[in-house]
């Protein structure tokens, strides 16, 4: 099967650049980006695997102690940590994802990144 290529658009482009330098992106254009930008964004705050990040599920953050738990399948519990940037680009998706699908999006079960291949 061919590898399916994702270009970013002018506008996701923008957004990645703000949000890695932690600078304040309006909902109204939060409103455009997907869940693969948005993964994208704490791919590259972190330097986490992306399996690592598309497996994570809410219940694995831990803004307390700025952890995000993951576990890969032949390991025990890792931690990446989460710096300010990052935390705060997941406080901001978390928002954008109850005001798509509602106080649900944000359960501790549900996935940080949902509808992408894990």
């Amino acid at each position: 099967m061919a590898a399916r290529i994702k270009t970013i658009t002018p506008l996701e482009g923008w957004i990645l650049e703000r949000a890695l330098q932690g600078m304040y992106i309006a909902p109204a254009h939060l409103r455009k980006v997907n869940a693969q930008v948005a993964a994208l964004v704490l791919i590259l705050l972190t330097g986490a695997r992306k399996s690592a990040i598309m497996r994570a599920r809410w219940r694995d953050v831990d803004p307390a102690e700025a952890a995000l738990a993951v576990d890969p399948p032949q390991k025990g519990v890792n931690t990446i940590v989460l710096g300010a940037a990052a935390l705060a680009w997941l406080d901001t998706w978390r928002a954008e994802l109850q005001r798509r699908h509602g106080a649900r999006a944000g359960a501790p079960s549900a996935f940080v990144f949902p509808g992408q291949p894990r």
